[in-house]
C-alpha cells in the first residue's frame, strides 16, 4: 500500500471517528481497539479476523503488531512502518491528551516531511 493512501486512510478515520481509542470512555491508555468501536491509526487498518488483544501496549517498532498489520494490508515498507509509528504517536498523544486542532497540525507536519498530500478535513481542523 503506497505511503499517501495510508495517510489518506488513517486521516479519514480519525477525522471521522473524531477522538482518541481510549481504553474506556473516560479516558485510560491508547488502544488499538478502544471504547465504544473506536480504534487508533494503527487499529483502523487492522482487520478483526488478525486483531489479537496481545498487540495492545505495543508500537508499531513490536514485530507482533507489524504481522497483523501486514496480515490485512499486506507487505509494508519501513518507511510505512514510520509512517504508521508517527501517525499512532500524533493518535496516541494530540488526540488523545491535547485537541484535535493540535492533531490536525501534527498530522500535516507528518505530511510535510514525508512529500505527502494532506486531506482537506486535516487542513480544515488545523485551521481551528
Amino acid at each position: 500500500m503506497e505511503l499517501q493512501t495510508i495517510f489518506n486512510q488513517v486521516c479519514q478515520h480519525l477525522v471521522r471517528q473524531g477522538r482518541a481509542a481510549m481504553e474506556h470512555n473516560t479516558g485510560g491508555s491508547c488502544r488499538y481497539r478502544g471504547a465504544c468501536g473506536t480504534r487508533c491509526a494503527v487499529g483502523y487498518l487492522i482487520a478483526d479476523k488478525h486483531y489479537d488483544n496481545h498487540i495492545e501496549g505495543g508500537g508499531m517498532a513490536r514485530e507482533s503488531v507489524q504481522d497483523v498489520v501486514i496480515a490485512t494490508i499486506g507487505d509494508i515498507s519501513d518507511e510505512a512502518c514510520r509512517l504508521l509509528a508517527a501517525c499512532q504517536n500524533a493518535h496516541d498523544v494530540q488526540l488523545a491528551d491535547v485537541s484535535r486542532y493540535e492533531w490536525a497540525r501534527r498530522m500535516i507536519y507528518i505530511a510535510e516531511v514525508r512529500d505527502l498530500i494532506v486531506p482537506k478535513q486535516v487542513r480544515e481542523l488545523a485551521r481551528g
